[in-house]
């Protein structure tokens, strides 16, 4: 694993942490596991964030390592914490994090928030909400993918695939409250939380690509994947969709059911 040198950790103090309320170090430095190509992840706090996006987020290069700057401030990671589909990113990022410039204890403070956060009975309302919701949205998804296959459309096919197997792991991921360490380990950490054996992980690998199976047309094996995904998903939030959203993924799940006839 790679270790950033004394060295660098000054000059990161020296070049970034003037004008801010305080630094952390993110990602995979923080937690461990870097390697010697991994890009250096800092959270810059200030008392007023830059409307500019682009000033948000900037990308660097000192001594050879990428450095990526997000400026945020600490009101609005007190906010992401408040909110299911943002909490599962924003309270493991703080947890693992490494604090490089904290003159005010904001950053201390911030943190210990992050390490007594509980997933109360609020979150996982809106946690449903927000999967049922999702999932409510790419039946639209569902529909094109089943257009493209009928079609022989591979560029409309897999647009809508990729949607499909990006999605549904992040859909499921809010749903359960699952603590993402990184963003690299969001398909890993579902796959484990669904069952590593199970339909849902098997489709999920075969719509990415990641697994193959014997066919003549493998790109459209991995739309009529995605399309299965699709319906794993739906299975496993079918507790929690309310009514009145049931209509419009109960018709994707027809026209779904339709494509493939008496197949599985």
């Amino acid at each position: 694993m790679a270790h950033l040198p004394r060295t660098m950790i000054d000059l990161i103090k020296t070049d970034f942490a003037p004008g801010s309320l305080g630094m952390l170090l993110t990602g995979s430095f923080a937690r461990g596991e870097a390697s010697a190509q991994s890009d250096i992840d800092l959270l810059k706090f200030v008392s007023e964030v830059p409307a500019d996006p682009q000033k948000r987020y900037v990308l660097y290069v000192r001594q050879g390592y990428l450095i990526s700057v997000t400026t945020t401030s600490v009101e609005e990671k007190e906010a992401e914490m408040q909110k299911a589909e943002t909490a599962i990113w924003c309270v493991p990022g703080l947890r693992q994090s490494q604090v490089l410039y904290d003159p005010w204890s904001y950053l201390h403070h911030l943190r210990k928030k992050a390490f007594s956060f509980e997933w109360e009975p609020s979150l996982q309302k809106e946690a449903n909400q927000y999967a049922s919701s999702q999932i409510l949205g790419y039946a639209e998804e569902a529909h094109k993918v089943v257009s493209a296959l009928l079609r022989k459309d591979e560029s409309a096919m897999m647009y809508g695939v990729s949607a499909l197997y990006l999605a549904m792991p992040r859909i499921l991921a809010v749903q359960q409250g699952l603590m993402i360490r990184s963003e690299n380990s969001l398909f890993s950490q579902v796959q484990e939380a669904v069952g590593d054996e199970s339909d849902w992980t098997k489709y999920l690998r075969l719509a990415m690509g990641v697994e193959q199976i014997e066919t003549t047309d493998w790109v459209a094996e991995r739309g009529r994947a995605g399309l299965r995904l699709y319906r794993e998903t739906v299975s496993y939030l079918k507790n929690i969709i309310p009514e009145h959203q049931m209509p419009v993924i109960q018709n994707a799940l027809n026209v779904i059911k339709n494509y493939f006839g008496d197949q599985k």
